[in-house]
């Protein structure tokens, strides 16, 4: 919903223009999904009911015992080093090529990192190329900024998508179980893409926070793996720039996320952070790491993709029983 004229009037100085063209459509998703007589189909809120409580209870006094005080401090604007080096062996081990910790920054949940962005890459009226129907997060994540924005289809059929990437700052995109269609993009398509951001000569960002829930099969190749395998041995220093969290895997409240890019990359997006929090929470990164170190987590996302996997089976069998006079 957008904000009325009461919300906007003042009598002090006059509010951003931004902010005059905003909306409060996430704040009414996640209010909604809080509310115990609702499923909320409206964003990607995780069920509850399956968070790992007594595990992330346990990594906690784990992170203290381990950390002591340096867990609250301050920390690094990159992330706590040991994290940042568990991120990138893991993001080596699922898209099957090297990354680095100084490929890694980690940030306050995937949000930030679209922020980050933002902050680095895009000026008021610049072009960004995004998947179309995109990510409503992302967009919030933008709209101080003031882009403009050219839709992008996954037929790649638009004969003026290649002058539109050349002159666009970046190239969003969702491939896997796009929010909000759910769409798994295919590999051909993914790969096209990437071959016209290299041509294009512009950033392609891949924001992939539901890579761990496949729940009919794998998912493929990230686009970031399949430019990486093109490139030599050592530190990754391609145009992707990938988005990683734990809020899907784990828990969104740990608010962990990461960003992999080429180092100069990581390097700006870490003064850009700077600027906005010092450093993420050092002891959710902390706790992260204990909860990640100890395997709980590959028991979490198998009982998480089997109970998301039979909600989805009985919510579409309802759709097509009581709805399907109504829908295709």
């Amino acid at each position: 919903m957008s904000l009325s004229q009461a919300d906007l009037t003042t009598d002090r100085p006059q509010y951003s223009a931004w902010i005059r063209s905003s909306n409060n459509i996430t704040q009414q998703f996640l209010s909604i999904g809080g509310q115990p007589d609702i499923i909320s189909l409206a964003g990607g809120l995780p069920a509850d009911e399956l968070y790992p409580v007594e595990a992330i209870k346990q990594a906690s006094v784990r992170a203290l015992d381990r950390w002591g005080a340096a867990a609250l401090e301050y920390g690094p604007v990159e992330g706590l080093p040991a994290l940042r080096a568990a991120i990138a062996e893991r993001m080596s081990r699922e898209h099957a090529c090297r990354f680095d910790a100084e490929n890694i920054l980690l940030t306050t949940g995937a949000m930030q990192g679209l922020d980050l962005i933002g902050k680095v890459l895009i000026d008021p009226g610049d072009l960004i190329v995004a998947q179309f129907p995109t990510y409503l997060g992302a967009l919030d994540a933008w709209r101080t900024r003031q882009p403009v924005y050219r839709k992008l289809t996954w037929n790649l059929d638009d004969p003026d998508l290649p002058a539109a990437m050349r002159a666009a700052k970046f190239v969003y995109c969702v491939p896997n179980y796009s929010n909000p269609t759910g769409a798994l993009v295919n590999q051909n398509a993914r790969g096209a893409l990437l071959s016209r951001a290299i041509a294009a000569k512009t950033w392609l960002v891949e924001d992939d926070p539901y890579l761990p829930l496949q729940l009919d099969g794998s998912a493929g190749s990230s686009i970031l793996a399949a430019d990486a395998a093109t490139r030599e041995c050592g530190t990754y220093d391609g145009p992707v720039i990938y988005l990683g969290t734990l809020s899907k895997s784990v828990a969104p409240g740990l608010r962990v996320g990461w960003i992999v890019a080429e180092p100069k990359m990581i390097q700006l997006l870490a003064l850009a952070k700077q600027c906005s929090d010092l450093s993420s929470s050092m002891f959710s990164q902390a706790v992260a790491l204990e909860y990640l170190e100890s395997g709980a987590e590959a028991e979490l996302v198998s009982r998480t993709v089997a109970c998301y996997r039979q909600r989805r089976d009985a919510l579409c069998a309802a759709a097509q029983a009581l709805l399907s006079e109504w829908f295709e």
